[in-house]
Protein backbone atom coordinates (compact mmCIF):
# COMPACT_ATOMS: atom_id res chain seq x y z
CA UNK A 1 0.00 0.00 0.00
CA UNK A 2 1.35 3.42 -0.97
CA UNK A 3 1.85 6.00 1.81
CA UNK A 4 -0.17 8.62 -0.09
CA UNK A 5 -3.12 6.27 -0.13
CA UNK A 6 -2.85 5.87 3.66
CA UNK A 7 -2.44 9.64 4.10
CA UNK A 8 -5.78 10.23 2.39
CA UNK A 9 -7.76 7.59 4.27
CA UNK A 10 -11.01 8.75 5.93
CA UNK A 11 -9.72 8.08 9.47
CA UNK A 12 -6.92 10.63 8.91
CA UNK A 13 -9.50 13.24 7.93
CA UNK A 14 -11.79 12.34 10.81
CA UNK A 15 -9.03 12.58 13.43
CA UNK A 16 -7.83 15.86 11.89
CA UNK A 17 -11.37 17.26 12.03
CA UNK A 18 -11.73 16.19 15.66
CA UNK A 19 -8.48 17.91 16.65
CA UNK A 20 -9.39 21.07 14.72
CA UNK A 21 -12.85 21.05 16.34
CA UNK A 22 -11.34 20.76 19.82
CA UNK A 23 -8.99 23.65 19.09
CA UNK A 24 -11.87 25.80 17.80
CA UNK A 25 -13.94 24.98 20.89
CA UNK A 26 -11.05 25.95 23.19
CA UNK A 27 -10.53 29.25 21.38
CA UNK A 28 -14.22 30.08 21.74
CA UNK A 29 -14.31 29.00 25.39
CA UNK A 30 -11.28 31.11 26.37
CA UNK A 31 -12.61 34.13 24.47
CA UNK A 32 -15.98 33.96 26.23
CA UNK A 33 -14.26 33.48 29.58
CA UNK A 34 -11.93 36.43 28.96
CA UNK A 35 -14.87 38.67 28.04
CA UNK A 36 -16.69 37.73 31.26
CA UNK A 37 -13.60 38.43 33.35
CA UNK A 38 -13.03 41.80 31.67
CA UNK A 39 -16.66 42.82 32.27
CA UNK A 40 -16.45 41.67 35.89
CA UNK A 41 -13.32 43.81 36.36
CA UNK A 42 -15.27 46.87 35.23
CA UNK A 43 -13.71 47.53 31.83
CA UNK A 44 -15.75 49.68 29.47
CA UNK A 45 -16.87 48.34 26.08
CA UNK A 46 -14.46 50.73 24.33
CA UNK A 47 -11.53 49.32 26.32
CA UNK A 48 -12.55 45.72 25.59
CA UNK A 49 -12.77 46.49 21.87
CA UNK A 50 -9.32 48.09 22.01
CA UNK A 51 -7.86 45.02 23.76
CA UNK A 52 -9.38 42.65 21.20
CA UNK A 53 -8.16 44.79 18.29
CA UNK A 54 -4.62 44.83 19.71
CA UNK A 55 -4.71 41.07 20.21
CA UNK A 56 -5.81 40.44 16.63
CA UNK A 57 -3.09 42.71 15.23
CA UNK A 58 -0.43 41.11 17.45
CA UNK A 59 -1.42 37.56 16.51
CA UNK A 60 -1.43 38.20 12.76
CA UNK A 61 2.27 37.36 12.25
CA UNK A 62 2.28 34.00 14.08
CA UNK A 63 -0.95 33.00 12.35
CA UNK A 64 0.55 33.72 8.93
CA UNK A 65 3.53 31.49 9.70
CA UNK A 66 1.14 28.68 10.69
CA UNK A 67 -0.75 29.13 7.42
CA UNK A 68 2.47 28.85 5.40
CA UNK A 69 3.49 25.75 7.34
CA UNK A 70 0.08 24.21 6.74
CA UNK A 71 0.29 24.90 2.99
CA UNK A 72 3.71 23.23 2.88
CA UNK A 73 2.37 20.22 4.78
CA UNK A 74 -0.58 19.89 2.40
CA UNK A 75 1.77 19.90 -0.57
CA UNK A 76 4.34 17.54 1.00
CA UNK A 77 2.11 15.04 2.82
CA UNK A 78 -1.65 15.47 2.76
CA UNK A 79 -4.30 17.86 3.99
CA UNK A 80 -5.47 15.38 6.63
CA UNK A 81 -2.02 15.26 8.24
CA UNK A 82 -1.83 19.07 8.09
CA UNK A 83 -5.14 19.38 10.00
CA UNK A 84 -3.92 16.90 12.61
CA UNK A 85 -0.69 18.77 13.18
CA UNK A 86 -2.27 22.23 13.36
CA UNK A 87 -5.11 21.10 15.61
CA UNK A 88 -2.70 19.49 18.06
CA UNK A 89 -0.35 22.51 18.02
CA UNK A 90 -3.17 24.97 18.77
CA UNK A 91 -4.49 22.74 21.55
CA UNK A 92 -1.07 22.44 23.21
CA UNK A 93 -0.25 26.16 23.01
CA UNK A 94 -3.67 27.22 24.34
CA UNK A 95 -3.44 24.93 27.34
CA UNK A 96 0.05 26.05 28.33
CA UNK A 97 -0.80 29.73 27.82
CA UNK A 98 -3.98 29.45 29.91
CA UNK A 99 -2.18 27.66 32.77
CA UNK A 100 0.55 30.30 32.79
CA UNK A 101 -1.98 33.13 33.00
CA UNK A 102 -3.99 31.40 35.71
CA UNK A 103 -0.87 30.98 37.86
CA UNK A 104 -0.01 34.68 37.53
CA UNK A 105 -3.54 35.93 38.19
CA UNK A 106 -4.18 34.07 41.44
CA UNK A 107 -3.44 36.86 43.96
CA UNK A 108 -4.24 35.28 47.32
CA UNK A 109 -2.85 31.81 46.65
CA UNK A 110 0.40 30.37 47.84
CA UNK A 111 3.06 29.39 45.30
CA UNK A 112 2.40 25.68 45.97
CA UNK A 113 -1.29 26.09 45.17
CA UNK A 114 -0.52 28.08 42.01
CA UNK A 115 1.63 25.33 40.57
CA UNK A 116 -1.15 22.76 40.87
CA UNK A 117 -3.37 24.48 38.28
Amino acid sequence: MDWKQVANEPWIWISGAILAGIALYQCTYFMIRALKIMKRCGLQRKDITSIIRGSVITSFGPVMSEIFIMIALVMALSAGFAWQREGAAVDRSLRSSFRRRMRRSAPGRSSAARTSI
